[in-house]
């Protein structure tokens, strides 16, 4: 029993080893469609179909309601044979007309609850969602969405995007490689001739580009484009903030639950170190490219994960060009673009993760079990002397069970204090709207039950801001649904402005750096809190772990060669995390 829940949580962020997605996950999906351009016409109702002349060519799509949907659109050459592991590739051009009626493959996974099994590689394909016949060169605000995942598992046919939609916006939906597939590093391959590592993020920008070239045609405005996605989306699109070359395929950028990146990245000689483990694994020499392109997709998607820990699957890595330096190190540089920032978290992030790791992996968290998970997590980054200062702060008798204890510092360290930090180094030179989504009785029906509740958890904000294609969840409470209206508001507003204000919306009154006030998403109606940093304890960890001397730092205008640029933070991150709950419980997990 328990091992078909676990899936349903480790899938969303932490991507669970894949041979347990596979045992656990609900019936798996199996694809059977043929290449996209091969379909046949779907019957839908007696209509003309909408048809789209790009420089890509010609499509035709589907009405649905009061959308045009055109799904299935190649942006990249199939990432096979020779491909595998190569930068994107252009597509190969197609004759006559592009039945883009139905979503095409998505990119090789496990069964989860983010996505459907697939072991089909030629995956890298778009969807592009429009208000019903638009036409060309309408300038349209342009919304592109990264799905979450942890990497390793999600895909572009879950998102229902006809609220967008309905307020006007040209919608891209988009699929990208994920896992060992999509963050791979070898002696080998290093060897080779082009960017390395970070394919996932290169398919992410050949995306972009073709939205650049293509999306007038749909009429969309390339140059009012918002990059916008939640937990590995929203860790997209702060790489793609601090990457040089996406420079100036966007014009703003929205992240949710994303913040856990500035902590997450690995150096290339960790990538690199990780991958030959792998390679060695399978049977390969670390330097045979051959060997390893020759392996099948379900030998690659069993593989275990470097030391038994799922979050370090596959992501992203430090590797010179995608991603010339870490995210804190770029924003304490400024170096980044600069454009509007959307960014926020949700108030009990980590209570999933503490159902996946404990509640639903041998029980909740004892209070015995309580002080050694804190130490172990602690020591992992050096902070194992501040334990007994951490459960001071953190006292069991503050909370109805160790699990709400440990949900409470997990999320305060590893999403509240990195999303405050990068708000305050982002508001240095551009403006920025932060919230915390903070509905304590949101609906929880797609998650297993557990001893405790989920309150506003890691991705309970999305049925807030729309429909999936794949689910049915319970129907929000008017109260709720209100919320939803005006965070649907500020979300499509933010995409064509840079800025979520306008006369239907309470005020949201943009960041101050190192204030810390942001605007509460509660039912029914959003308000300015002036008590985040306080609830989250973040200068309690800013303090710490050493973030608070880049912040201020950062606020001075310091820059990367004063003396703040040495010091090394030290902070929990969800590996260590991780890494702690295989020490407290090494057979349950």
């Amino acid at each position: 029993m328990i091992a078909k829940q676990i899936p349903l949580l480790a899938c969303l962020l932490l991507a669970a080893s894949p041979l347990v997605c596979a045992a656990a996950a609900p019936p798996a999906y199996t694809e059977t469609q043929t290449p996209v351009a091969s379909q046949s016409p779907s019957a839908d109702a007696a209509r003309t179909p909408p048809i789209v002349v790009a420089p890509a060519g010609t499509i035709e799509g589907r009405t649905i309601g009061a959308m045009d949907a055109y799904r299935g659109i190649p942006y990249a050459a199939p990432p096979v044979g020779p491909l595998r592991w190569e930068p994107p590739q252009a597509p190969t051009p197609w004759s006559g007309t592009l039945d883009a009626t139905r979503f095409a493959h998505h990119c090789p996974q496990t069964a989860s609850y983010s996505g459907f099994a697939s072991t089909t590689e030629d995956c890298l394909y778009l969807n592009v969602f429009v208000p019903k016949n638009t036409r060309p060169n309408a300038n349209l605000p342009v919304m592109v969405w990264f799905h979450g995942g942890g990497f390793s598992v999600g895909e572009s046919n879950d998102y229902d995007p006809d609220k967008w939609v309905a307020h006007g916006r040209v919608v891209v939906t988009l699929n990208y490689r994920l896992g060992y597939l999509g963050f791979l590093a070898t002696t080998g391959l290093g060897k080779e001739p082009h960017d390395q590592v970070n394919y996932g993020i290169m398919d992410q920008r050949a995306a972009l580009q073709w939205v650049q070239t293509n999306i007038s045609a749909f009429g969309g405005n390339p140059a009012n484009t918002t990059i916008m996605g939640q937990s590995a989306g929203g860790a997209s699109v702060v790489t793609h903030l601090v990457s040089p070359g996406s420079k100036g395929l966007f014009q703003s950028a929205l992240i949710e639950s994303g913040s856990y990146v500035f902590l997450t990245v690995q150096t290339l000689e960790t990538a690199r170190a990780n991958g030959n483990a792998f390679a060695k694994d399978e049977g390969c020499a670390p330097a045979d490219t051959a060997c390893l392109r020759a392996l099948t997709v379900k030998q690659i998607l069993a593989a275990p994960s470097p030391g038994g820990v799922t979050a370090i699957a596959g992501g992203l890595t430090v590797d010179g060009t995608i991603l010339p330096q870490a995210p804190l190190d770029a924003l304490l540089a400024q170096a980044y673009t600069h454009v509007p920032v959307l960014q926020g978290t949700n108030h009990d992030e980590f209570r999933l993760f503490t159902a996946e790791l404990f509640d639903l992996s041998g029980g909740p968290l004892t209070a015995a079990e309580y002080p050694f998970f804190v130490q172990a997590t602690l020591a992992e980054v050096g902070l194992g002397d501040a334990a007994k200062k951490v459960l001071k702060k953190y006292p069991l008798s503050n909370y109805a069970s160790p699990d709400l204890a440990v949900s409470a510092l997990a999320t305060d360290a590893a999403f509240a204090t990195t999303a405050m930090v990068s708000d305050d180094l982002f508001a240095l030179g551009t403006p920025v709207y932060a919230y915390e989504f903070a509905d304590e009785h949101c609906p929880d029906d797609f998650l297993p039950p557990v001893s405790f509740p989920y309150g506003a958890a890691h991705e309970f904000e999305l049925p807030f801001l729309g429909d999936s294609f794949n689910r049915t969840l319970l129907p929000l409470k008017p109260a709720e649904q209100r919320l939803s209206t005006t965070m649907i508001d500020y979300w499509t507003q933010f995409s064509g402005a840079g800025s979520p204000n306008d006369t239907k919306t309470p005020l949201w009154i943009p960041y101050v750096p190192l204030v810390g006030d942001v605007n509460e998403f509660v039912p029914p109606s959003p308000y300015l809190s002036t008590k985040f940093q306080y609830f989250h304890k973040t200068a309690f960890w800013m303090s710490l772990s050493g973030l608070g001397d880049l912040a201020l730092a950062g606020a001075r205008g310091d820059g990367p060669n004063s003396a703040a640029s040495n010091v090394h933070p030290r902070f929990v991150t969800l590996e260590a995390l991780e890494k702690a709950a295989h020490k407290v419980r090494p057979t349950a997990n």
